[in-house]
């Protein structure tokens, strides 16, 4: 006997891959740990954080958005990007990653024409969840004293934000601080 399977695509794939670095469920948790620094390197705030996707939908056809606890939206587009608000006037929504990507991939992050670039995908990073090969994509903004002046977030695949790390700094480049955010533990379904 002969058993023979074929299956026929009719076009690209309709899922969309930014869910592979930040799996998108509901259900899904990660906690993590902020920690605030100011320039002397003195701890000024250690906070305990969490993220749970409560609800999601595909709407429209081309992007899927998921509400989480505390008010955040996270956007899966179809080409890959991973955002965190709806897309403003330039249809963009701060995409904040991109997968799969390249080594020095870069693509705009809003209006303000601020860039994020793919710095590395195969860091090892090590935090209280535990030890993760990730993709590191860097943001560099103008340093207006509110928005960090470099911002280096690094996903796994398939678990999501594993760390953050900011620099803060006045237009003309005074240093502010920085921050950190490392995963503590975290729970897909």
């Amino acid at each position: 006997m002969i058993l023979l399977s074929c299956k026929e695509t009719t076009g690209p794939n309709t899922q969309p891959e930014s869910g592979a670095l930040m799996p998108l469920k509901v259900g899904n948790t990660w906690i993590g740990r902020a920690t605030f620094y100011d320039t002397s390197g003195t701890v000024t705030t250690l906070a305990n954080d969490s993220v749970t996707i409560t609800e999601g939908d595909t709407v429209p056809s081309h992007i899927e958005w998921w509400q989480a606890n505390h008010g955040r939206m996270y956007f899966a587009e179809r080409s890959g990007f991973l955002s965190k608000r709806v897309p403003d006037e330039c249809g963009i929504g701060y995409r904040i990653a991109k997968y799969p990507a390249q080594n020095n991939d870069a693509f705009p992050t809003d209006c303000d024409q601020v860039y994020c670039r793919l710095n590395s995908k195969t860091r090892v990073v090590t935090v209280p969840a535990g030890t993760f090969t990730v993709y590191d994509f860097w943001i560099e903004t103008s340093g207006d004293g509110v928005r960090p002046r470099i911002e280096i977030r690094s996903y796994a695949p398939n678990t999501g934000l594993v760390q953050v790390q900011r620099t803060y700094a006045t237009s003309n480049g005074t240093p502010l601080g920085w921050y950190t955010w490392e995963l503590v533990n975290y729970s897909l379904q």
